[in-house]
């Protein structure tokens, strides 16, 4: 089509020929049409460029802002507008559940009024009409449980309660509840209290932080379940990590994942010993300073000083965190800090390439 317009001359247009004129303002239409739809091509092309490239910055990409809906009496849009709405389908939204597939929890019958009724009027069966509700009650349960006493064994022997409600003063359901809100739908305790409190539920705001932060033994048990299985999972993992604020000091979200499982932690500091710690579990870490620690520190910028003394010192027994601090603190009474944690670092990483190969998860450090 472009080609089309080196073959236009100026001079050679007889104006005054109405057809001619008319068949050169559709040449030069075609063209600018051309032109524009290329042009839109290409920003939506450069845009998308930009997205990628401030999502692998960490950035956001451009916001989609739905265009401004049309009114039907505006006259220069009322027929696109109209073309829209023909041209429209009824959308299919994935995952909806059809009302033929809910589990209908009761049935109601709902009898016509036989005193409006024609003589003649014939009963022709129902016509079922499906509406979903919720409902909320307080269930408030006593508990009686039997004794006995024996006084040949000077026993006094009662019922013990169902699992989940002994040593708590609220149920299981309710507990629940509290901490899927708390935690699912980022509810503040004041609001949870108030929602509680006006449907009837005996509890105060210490209680419902009580059940937030203590008695959690079940939750940290089945972490470890899940982190354990989630090791042997596949070959290899991934870990990540965030800034965050926590009682006012800075520290660090991690997670350790794969496609089966995510687990978090949570790290005062952002560094190798942090991350060596998640993937010990629960595992203590311990360090230990032998071959592999001086080796793994020549590639770091620790000066030369201090690499006799440590090939001078080097044990293959591992030591808990406080005893390689008191070590360093030993051999070189004026480390640096940053020294110091690059020795420790090394020592850490030698210590779990030292565990057999199943408890480890390969990792480049």
């Amino acid at each position: 089509m472009l080609k089309d317009i080196y073959k236009i001359n100026i001079d050679d247009i007889d104006y005054s020929d109405t057809e001619s004129i008319k068949n050169t303002f559709k040449v030069l239409l075609n063209i600018i049409e051309d032109l524009y739809q290329e042009v839109q091509k290409l920003r939506e092309e450069n845009q998308k460029l930009k997205d990628e490239n401030s999502r692998l910055k960490g950035g956001n990409s451009k916001p989609k802002i739905k265009p401004k809906a049309q009114k039907e009496g505006d006259n220069a849009s009322s027929g696109k507008l109209l073309r829209n709405r023909l041209k429209s389908k009824p959308s299919k939204k994935s995952g909806y559940n059809k009302r033929s597939e809910l589990n209908v929890t009761d049935t109601r019958v709902i009898k016509v009024d036989r005193t409006n009724l024609p003589p003649d009027a014939e009963h022709k069966g129902y016509r079922d009409v499906i509406i979903q509700d919720i409902k909320f009650e307080v269930e408030v349960i006593r508990f009686r449980l039997e004794r006995f006493s024996s006084k040949s064994t000077d026993q006094f022997i009662e019922a013990s309660l169902p699992t989940g409600y002994g040593g708590y003063e609220h149920g299981p359901g309710l507990r629940s509840y509290i901490l899927d809100e708390y935690y699912g739908q980022r509810v503040t305790e004041p609001k949870i209290f108030k929602k509680l409190k006006d449907i009837g539920i005996q509890i105060s705001e210490g209680q419902i932080s009580n059940i937030i932060t203590k008695k959690h033994d079940q939750f940290h048990t089945e972490k470890e379940q899940i982190q354990k299985s989630g090791r042997v999972s596949t070959t290899y993992h991934h870990i990540d990590d965030t800034g965050a604020r926590i009682n006012g000091d800075n520290q660090h979200y991690s997670v350790l994942c794969n496609e089966y499982y995510s687990i978090f932690f949570t790290h005062p500091k952002k560094n190798r010993i942090s991350v060596i710690d998640i993937l010990m579990g629960t595992q203590e870490l311990k360090f230990r300073i032998d071959e592999q620690t001086i080796e793994y520190l020549h590639e770091t910028q620790l000066p030369q000083k201090y690499f006799l003394p440590l090939e001078q010192n080097v044990c293959p027994l591992s030591v808990s965190r406080e005893e390689i601090n008191t070590k360093l603190q030993a051999l070189f009474p004026k480390l640096p800090k940053r020294y110091q944690d690059w020795i420790a670092e090394a020592a850490a990483i030698s210590y779990y390439r030292s565990l057999p190969p199943e408890e480890q998860i390969q990792k480049n450090y």
